[in-house]
Order: C-alpha cells, then sequence, then structure tokens
C-alpha cells in the first residue's frame, strides 16, 4: 500500500472514530461497495451498501433501531 493509500485509509478511520461520517463518506470512493454484517438482526446475513448514500444509511444511528 502507498504512503498516498495509508494516510487515506487512516484518516477514514480517525473520521469514523470521531464520528464524522460526512467526512468519512467525502474520503470513500463514490461508487464502493461494502459488505458488513448488521448488528441490528438477531442474526446477521451478509449486507451489501453501494456507495456513499447506503453507506451513510447503513452506519445512521437510528438505522439500528428502525429495523427488524
Amino acid at each position: 500500500m502507498s504512503e498516498e493509500n495509508e494516510a487515506l485509509v487512516r484518516s477514514a478511520y480517525e473520521a469514523y472514530g470521531r464520528g464524522d461520517v460526512t467526512r468519512l463518506l467525502e474520503l470513500v470512493h463514490p461508487d464502493l461497495e461494502w459488505t458488513y454484517l448488521d448488528p441490528g438482526f438477531e442474526n446477521p446475513q451478509l449486507q451489501v451498501c453501494q456507495g456513499r448514500d447506503q453507506l451513510a444509511w447503513a452506519l445512521a444511528p437510528v438505522s439500528w433501531l428502525s429495523r427488524s
């Protein structure tokens, strides 16, 4: 990994750690595809986000409470 890429990844993790989702979303590629387990479900299945809007929804604290 190049130093530039490493710095970008570190910046994204730091933004997430601060709760700065807006900054995190600025740093990720607009066409990102992210696979994750949704802790909002008792038996989570793999979920896939495509793009910044879906990632923002997945990271929103309220979204965990509204899923069933």
